[in-house]
């Protein structure tokens, strides 16, 4: 009865009413009852019912309306957890895609190209085998950066950056993971960040950047030295990651495979930052995000809500 029926139901009494469809055996006796679907967008996704109202009586029109309240919150509710549920599938789908554009951008190309540079190897090694040995050298090296690579990129998922330290304790981290698998050292400098305010998703998102970054002194840059620095001023969060290497023209045309600056950005956009990109040909380059904290947009917001 109740779960066909798409309106409130008040019953006076439901072991006698015509409509019952009858109990199963030891059910508890139910007399006066109250029953309320509970819908979302036009269509049904649950019900509840309330029987046997106390102290004794049949449930009123304020009951219903109390309890159709109560389930149109509910409605809410459950519709929010499924587009909640619905963003989480769709942000792992995009995650997935992201990490399969880095590695193949990243590390895939450069096994590819190690496993080319090897393919005349065995004829080198009658006819010239000095260029042989000079070429399996070098696969060696190019293999242990692709191994460097891919712990770097690995540990960049790691969700302990965010549980055990936040964004201050994350970034050491990923700096002394980044000078145990690379031959450049970098400094990690903090000014006023004592308390900082970022949103989970925020923290996440600079560690990121930040990691993407690091990988790309690794890997582009032929710097010996890099600098991972947070400042904190106005409410904003300003983060930079720098290095003193060869540099390059930023407003030169790349292809479509390099993925990693595309990356950045569209992380810094995600959580209403900005990302500015410094650098020239034997100037080095800096990687520079600023993003709000938390209480400078509630503050924003009331104003705006004041206004």
């Amino acid at each position: 009865m109740i779960a066909a029926a798409s309106h409130p139901l008040r019953i006076h009494d439901v072991a006698t009413d015509p409509r019952r469809y009858g109990f199963p055996a030891n059910h508890p006796p139910m007399h006066s009852l109250l029953g309320v679907p509970i819908g979302a967008k036009g269509r049904s996704i649950g019900r509840l019912y309330l029987t046997n109202r106390l102290p004794s009586g049949d449930f009123t029109e304020d009951d219903e309306r109390l309890v159709e309240m109560f389930a149109l919150h509910a409605g809410i509710a459950i519709e929010n957890a499924r587009l909640h549920e619905q963003v989480q599938r769709l942000a792992i789908v995009e995650e997935r895609e992201r990490i399969g554009r880095d590695l193949h951008d990243g590390i895939i190309q450069s096994i590819y190209a190690v496993g080319l540079s090897l393919e005349d190897v065995p004829d080198l090694m009658e006819d010239e085998p000095d260029v042989a040995r000079a070429r399996v050298e070098r696969a060696i090296d190019s293999l242990d950066q692709s191994i460097r690579d891919i712990r770097n990129f690995i540990f960049g998922l790691r969700p302990e950056l965010l549980e055990q330290a936040g964004l201050l304790g994350g970034l050491a981290a990923l700096a002394d993971e980044f000078r145990v698998n690379s031959m450049v050292d970098v400094d990690v400098e903090t000014y006023g960040v004592e308390d900082v305010d970022l949103s989970p998703d925020q923290t996440g998102q600079l560690l990121s950047i930040a990691r993407e970054a690091l990988s790309n002194i690794a890997r582009h840059s032929k710097a010996t030295r890099g600098t991972v620095s947070v400042e904190a001023h106005d409410g904003t969060i300003r983060l930079t990651v720098s290095d003193n290497g060869v540099g390059f023209e930023p407003d030169l045309q790349r292809g479509p495979s390099h993925q990693g600056l595309i990356n950045m950005r569209a992380r810094a956009v995600a959580v209403g930052g900005h990302l500015v990109l410094e650098s020239a040909p034997g100037g080095g380059t800096r990687i520079i995000v600023d993003v709000a904290q938390r209480e400078t947009l509630g503050a924003d917001a009331s104003q705006l809500g004041d206004a």
